[in-house]
Formats: C-alpha cells, structure tokens, sequence
C-alpha cells in the first residue's frame, strides 16, 4: 500500500456508499415477494432468491448488449425509477392481496429483480476501472457502509433502505467523479500495454474463484438456516470484524498487498464459525452468525478485488463476470437455505462435519492463487539459499500479489518472478522461450509500473536486499 490515503481515493466514497446501497437492497425484499410465488417453493423461506438469480443469469447471457448502456447516466436513473416503482407496487399489492393476484405482482418482483441487479453489476463495472489498492480501500468503504446500513434496518420500518435506495444510488452514481469511473474503465482496452498482443482470456481461475465462492456461500447460509432463532438483527456486526480484518492486512503489509492473506482469514474465520455453532448452547447462535457475516464479508473484499484485477489482466468483460458471480452467490444461498429447511433447525452433527469438510476442501485444493510453477525452480542455486522451499513460497506470493496490485501483465508476472530469483536477461529469454529484446521489453515495463530503476531497487521494493545470494549475476543491476 503507498503512503497513505490520496485525494482520489477519498473521491470514491460516493461511489462505494452506491455499491453498499445497491447491496443493502438484499436486507428487505419481502415488500416485493407474491405471495403466491411464495407457495410456490414451500421448501424455501427466501424464494425471490431464484428470481434474482434469472436476473443475473438474464445479464451475463447478454454482456455484450446490456455493457454498452450499463455506464449511462440516463440507464441509472430510470433504473433506480423502475426499482421505487417495483417496490412500492409490490407493497401496494400485498395490502390488497385479495384484489392483487397472479401476474401484476410477479411482475413488479421481476422488474425490482432485474434493476437493482443491473445496478449492482453496473457498480462493480466502474469497480473494476479501479488500482487494486484503490479497489480495496473501497471495498472497506462499502463494508462499513453496509454495517451502517444493516444496523439502521434493525430500527427503521419496513421498505425503509428500499425506498431511499433508488434515490441514494441516482445521486451517487451520477455525480461527475463516478461517471469518470466508467468512461476511465481500462477493461475497455487491451490489458497489455504492447500493440496487438492481448493476452488469452482463460476462464479456468475465474471458474476456481465462483466454486470457492458457491462452497463458501453455501455453507454460511445453510449455518444460518440451522440457527432455531433469526439473529440476522447482530449480524452486522461481523461486517466490522471484516473491516478490522482488512485494514490490519492492509497496513502490516506496507506496499505489498498480500491479498491471499484476506482468503485464509475469511475461511479461519469460517471454521471456527462451524465449531461455535456446534456448541449449541447460550449465545453461540448469536456468536457463530456474527463470524459468519465476518467470513462472507472478508471473503467477498478478496473476491471481488481478485474479479477486478482479472478483468484488467486478462481484459474479460466485467458484466459478465460480475453477473455469473451473483449467480452463483444466489444460487448457493438458494441451495443453502433450502437444504436446512429440509433438516430443521438445531444442531447436526454430519451436517456440520460436511460443511467443515467443504470448507477444509477449499482452503486446501482450491487456492485461487496456488500455482505449482510459482513454488517450484529448477534454479540449480536454489539450493545455496538457507532455507529454499521457505524463500520460493515467499517470493511466490509475493510477486503474485505485486503483479496483481500493479496490475502487470501474465508475462510480465512471469518475468517478475524470474528477475526477483536474480536470473539475468539471458537467463529469462532462454526459461521463456523469448528473444532478448522481448525480456528486455517486459524488464523496462516493470520498472516502469513498479517505480524501480535498476534491481537493486527492485530487490528492495520486494524486500530481498537482506537475503544472501551468491549468484555473481545478480549482483550487477540491469536495466
């Protein structure tokens, strides 16, 4: 992280108060359930879960049509109309639901559904334009704004948040320092600052990321379901655990943001959730909701970073990025939500010995930002480092969190890693099968994204200066 919070990040707090009220929308939609929709899906308490799940599916089918007037500033504004005029329908409908029946009320659902998703994806659009530092630092501000929020809903009436929403989000989003988000989004151009090469646009980490995610969302809300007494009303206090959490990772980090930090946290977080909740007894239902929220919040600061970054990388489409995660965030929460239901309340045993399993699954297999060829070198001098398996995990990490923060390139990541194992110019040309004058290229376009000048000072951006080495090579500076 640099030295300290810039007047452009200050800037985007509008912004992220508009991401918190667009996801606040989530604390009261049952002004906007039919009735009949509900009986429905008995099995389920939360059923417009599958409806917002169409909506989202509905946005990542047609990405490409729906990015282009996603940033407007006349598409805010009569979403947010749409979305009063749904809720407020949908609440009229149920103080007659003698007289309101059938199509008009699943009609105001659907609409309600379909806008405020558009203007949730279309939050996340403009966050993705952002630095990854800058992501996070907004990413803290919309945590606590949403603590803020969640704990007013616990004393405001019904459709409070639902009916000032609309009118929060048309005014934050369309202020001029938000719009310059949008139309300043580097996913519109190519990731890679060399003419005409893009780099392939692999879905397998995004397709990793959305399976921790629905594993994660699953269990959290299938816990929740267990609980025999709603406790949602202290769950926000988590949220502020999650803030904590991240703000300590951000600032014993100095300038290097060690992200996978967030996502061993969140999952700690997660299991001890898992053994509190077992205990079944005194406020441990209280206490376990509370490290869930914490958990779902940690976890979703360092998923949506690590979704920005791999937008501006690998020049995917937010839209439809942003779009399949929601999808598969509702469609686990359904899943959770109607898998409890089915069990009952209380404690369970295999229940929670399978939840703790998926959960031990995906802090072990499904590391987002494990990489076999990151933590292993054939580097025949690795072995006069003290301690060799230590350092190369270490650097690993590392250069993957540099190359994330500083938004470099697959390749340049690639040379990154090869310059901080002090291999010289030669050495990276011949280990990635490139010319010279290529290395040299990626070389120049690192210095000049990390703010270095020769490896001296990339060793000390890094933190190497103080570790031995006897490579003769790499103690000449190369430009």
């Amino acid at each position: 992280m640099a030295k300290a919070v810039t007047v452009n990040q200050i800037r985007n707090v509008p912004f992220a108060l508009a991401l918190a009220f667009a996801c606040a929308w989530m604390l009261d939609p049952s002004a906007a359930i039919p009735a009949g929709f509900a009986s429905l899906v008995s099995f389920s308490q939360y059923p417009h879960l599958l409806v917002t799940s169409l909506a989202f599916g509905v946005l990542a089918l047609f990405h490409r049509q729906t990015s282009t007037f996603l940033s407007s500033k006349a598409f805010v504004v009569a979403s947010c109309s749409l979305c009063f005029l749904g809720f407020f329908g949908a609440w009229a409908c149920s103080l007659q639901p003698e007289t309101f029946q059938g199509v008009l009320p699943f009609a105001c659902l659907c609409v309600t559904a379909l806008c405020r998703a558009s203007l949730l994806i279309s939050c996340l659009k403009a966050l993705a334009g952002l630095p990854l530092v800058d992501c996070l630092l907004t990413l803290i501000a919309w945590q606590f704004f949403v603590g803020i929020l969640r704990a007013l809903s616990t004393l405001l009436p019904p459709l409070a948040i639902s009916c000032i929403a609309p009118l929060a989000i048309a005014l934050c989003l369309t202020r001029k320092t938000s719009i310059a988000l949008w139309r300043e989004n580097p996913t519109a151009t190519s990731p890679s600052e060399e003419a005409g090469k893009i780099e392939p646009r692999s879905f397998f980490p995004i397709a990793r990321l959305l399976l921790i995610y629905s594993l994660i969302i699953f269990t959290i809300q299938t816990l929740q379901g267990f609980a025999p007494t709603p406790v949602a009303s202290v769950s926000y206090f988590g949220l502020f655990i999650a803030i904590a959490v991240t703000s300590i990772a951000l600032a014993v980090n100095g300038r290097i943001v060690r992200i996978k930090q967030l996502y061993d946290a969140s999952l700690a977080i997660l299991e001890l959730a898992i053994i509190v909740f077992a205990i079944g007894a005194g406020c441990s239902y209280e206490i376990a909701s509370i490290l869930l929220d914490a958990s779902y919040m940690t976890f979703s600061t360092f998923f949506f970073t690590i979704l920005c970054n791999l937008c501006q990388r690998r020049g995917n489409n937010p839209v439809f990025v942003f779009s399949l995660a929601y999808l598969a965030e509702q469609l686990a929460a359904f899943l959770g939500e109607a898998f409890s239901g089915m069990i009952g309340p209380g404690v369970h045993a295999l229940p929670l010995v399978l939840l703790a399993g998926l959960g031990a699954i995906a802090f072990v297999y499904l590391s987002p930002l494990r990489d076999g060829s990151l933590e292993r070198s054939a580097d025949p001098a690795k072995a006069q480092y003290v301690d060799p398996a230590r350092y190369y995990t270490i650097l690993a990490e590392t250069c993957t969190s540099v190359a994330m923060q500083c938004s470099l390139t697959k390749r340049e990541g690639d040379v990154l890693l090869l310059l901080a194992q002090r291999k010289t110019l030669a050495q990276i040309s011949d280990g990635l099968a490139v010319s010279l004058a290529t290395a040299k290229t990626h070389t120049h376009n690192i210095y000049k994204k990390l703010g270095v000048h020769s490896k001296q000072e990339l060793y000390q951006f890094l933190g190497l200066e103080n570790l031995s080495y006897s490579a003769k090579s790499s103690t000449k500076p190369t430009r």
